[in-house]
């Protein structure tokens, strides 16, 4: 995948693409950790890209970021969210490639830019899975009860927020 980017952020195309598909990947792992049924699931899939997008706007000044705020990055990101195939991967099998994803965009943030830089994007990232974990109560009968974040769906954000070296 290339992206033609604003600013340049000093990432490389393949740089990119790990910074997109670990978010993407680790809000597929949080709406793994705990099943929300058919529809639920494709609303917290939903929720994933326009989160991610949402947040890349919001941060538009960021250097980083700012190099994500393009038709080409939006698209890539809805093209993964869409692209899942459940016959081809299962949902549950996402979560070691995810966490390996963001270990990899740490690196990369780490060793290229400053502590603030990064720490902008790794909360982005969780941002990401928190808004993909509120999306459906879980628990509860037609949406009424139930809680907003389940334990499991607040344990994969803890290892992804420990994969990207945060503190959740």
């Amino acid at each position: 995948m290339q992206t033609q980017s604003q600013p340049d952020a000093g990432l490389t195309p393949d740089e990119i693409n790990t910074l997109i598909r670990a978010v993407v990947m680790a809000g597929m792992s949080v709406a793994a950790a705990k099943s929300s049924g058919a529809s639920g699931t494709a609303s917290e899939f939903a929720t994933i890209a326009r989160s991610f997008i949402e947040q890349i706007e919001a941060h538009a000044s960021h250097i980083i970021l700012g190099a994500l705020a393009n038709d080409g990055t939006r698209a890539e990101i809805n093209r993964l969210v869409q692209q899942f195939n459940p016959e081809v991967i299962k949902l549950q099998d996402i979560k070691p490639f995810a966490l390996r994803r963001c270990d990899e965009l740490a690196d990369i943030l780490d060793e290229k830019f400053t502590p603030q830089q990064s720490e902008t994007v790794k909360q982005v990232a969780l941002t990401v899975c928190r808004r993909v974990a509120e999306d459906s109560r879980e628990g509860g009968i037609f949406g009424i009860g139930g809680v907003r974040i389940s334990p499991e769906e607040e344990a994969v954000i803890r290892e992804v927020a420990r994969a990207l070296r945060l503190a959740s």
